[in-house]
């Protein structure tokens, strides 16, 4: 009996499959695919937001092909909504009009099957290192953030808002 639903059949060479992962992606900049993108609130507060899931497929300057996954989520609120801007800008996509779910699901339908750059940090959490989105590269700053390093800074300054310190004003 067969299933509909079953995608592949397809053999497999168990001798040639590590017992394990592949290590973390290193820090750097990578081109990568938006596989999936879906309005999903946040866990805690149920803040909206975008889970986005990248297919990378090359580090920088390397040929070869990695076919990886990296998983963000994109937080939509003043303090956080800035990485939705380095979104839109990256992939040319046009920001929602608001944060209702319709317009959030408009926005994240229209990312899927994107091209990206990203940059990658790796991040420490529960004893796990994971690769971190750090920053989304459109194709105008790819070679201000491949600079000397303080492109990298002022790229990521450029879209991050400036905060006060406490006490001034």
């Amino acid at each position: 009996m067969s299933d509909q639903r079953w995608a592949t059949s397809e053999d497999l060479d168990w001798d040639a499959i590590p017992d394990g992962p592949p290590p973390p992606l290193e820090d750097g900049i990578y081109r990568a695919v938006i596989g999936q993108a879906d309005p999903q609130p946040t866990a805690k507060e149920r803040k909206p937001a975008i889970s986005v899931q990248l297919i990378v497929k090359q580090r920088h300057g390397s040929d070869e092909e990695l076919n990886r996954r990296v998983f963000d989520t994109v937080v939509l609120t003043k303090e956080a909504a800035f990485r939705a801007k380095q979104l839109a800008k990256a992939t040319q996509a046009e920001l929602p009009r608001n944060t209702g779910y319709e317009a959030v699901s408009e926005f994240a339908s229209s990312l899927v099957g994107s091209e990206v750059w990203i940059r990658t940090r790796q991040q420490t959490y529960n004893g796990r290192v994971n690769p971190r989105v750090d920053l989304y590269i459109s194709e105008d700053k790819l070679a201000e953030v491949l600079g000397n390093g303080s492109g990298a800074a002022s790229a990521a300054a450029e879209e991050r808002p400036q905060r006060r310190k406490r006490g001034s004003s």
